[in-house]
């Protein structure tokens, strides 16, 4: 790649951000002027899924998944779960995730102390009819897929 910019630009300084986009493809800066001395901050967005969504009963739903922040020295404050528009759990990723660790070092983001504890449970009793009703050991397909019925903010 340096050899490239070097034919294109004139230049052979320029910023590598690895897997910038959409955690796959590197982004290079380039510039016909001197770039800056200090190292680039790259913001990436919150990242995290709904990996289980369940009714155990006629009232309670379970939900688990994890939650984490690429940019460093950013860290989730809270997994908000809406439904409806409402606020039905708010909870701190907090349990061992090493199946996260692992797939982070494939996009080299080699920071395992700070990905464990990603994991997250989180419970919500069905108030005013707000949550659809099924039946105990059904999972809810709307909020698992995050569509229409159930958003995820981190």
């Amino acid at each position: 790649m340096a050899s490239a910019i070097k034919s294109a630009t004139g230049r052979s300084e320029f910023k590598r951000i690895q897997r910038a986009l959409n955690f796959h493809q590197d982004v290079y800066v380039v510039s016909k002027a001197a770039l800056p001395t200090k190292d680039l901050i790259f913001a990436h967005t919150p990242y995290g899924s709904l990996d289980h969504c369940v009714w155990v009963d006629d009232d309670t739903l379970l939900m688990s998944g994890w939650a984490l922040d690429y940019t460093w020295g950013h860290r989730i404050k809270a997994v908000e779960i809406y439904l409806n528009e409402k606020l039905i759990s708010s909870v701190l990723p907090a349990l061992d995730r090493p199946d996260i660790v692992e797939h982070s070092k494939q996009l080299a983001f080699n920071r395992a102390p700070e990905f464990l504890k990603s994991g997250w449970n989180a419970r919500s009793r069905r108030e005013a009819k707000a949550i659809p009703r099924h039946h105990p050991g059904e999972s809810h397909k709307h909020v698992r897929n995050g569509i229409r019925v159930a958003e995820l903010r981190a």
